[in-house]
């Protein structure tokens, strides 16, 4: 069985990108700002408030790629008791590009944390 290839939707990845951050996602980068801060105060290899380098920038785009994936995934089994529908649920996000939907909101948290003027953002 050949699976159809994702094609871009909106100038997002594919449509389940577009639809999971539209439906879901869109607007929360304030509920993730204080989580970035808070992991970026953590770091032993990072003064909070220099500028960024482009390796800790990735690695907080993939730590809101994790949170997100796995907040979505949450929401799907507390609120679908109907055990074919979360399977559809979960086959249907397995093709969602969490990373461009972190990417995203990285730049508006960034935004929110002043941490973004040296970025070029």
């Amino acid at each position: 069985m050949n699976k159809l290839q994702n094609i871009e939707y909106n100038g997002w990845t594919n449509y389940e990108t577009w639809r999971i951050n539209l439906e879901y996602f869109d607007g929360s980068a304030e509920i993730y700002t204080a989580d970035v801060e808070h992991w970026l105060l953590e770091r032993n290899d990072y003064v909070y408030g220099d500028k960024l380098p482009n390796k800790l920038l990735e690695l907080i785009q993939h730590f809101v790629a994790d949170n997100l994936r796995q907040e979505f995934a949450a929401h799907i089994e507390e609120y679908c008791s109907d055990t074919m529908l979360q399977g559809l649920l979960f086959a249907f996000q397995s093709d969602v590009n969490y990373y461009e939907i972190a990417s995203h909101l990285v730049d508006e948290i960034l935004e929110n944390l002043k941490l973004n003027d040296d970025l070029g953002v």
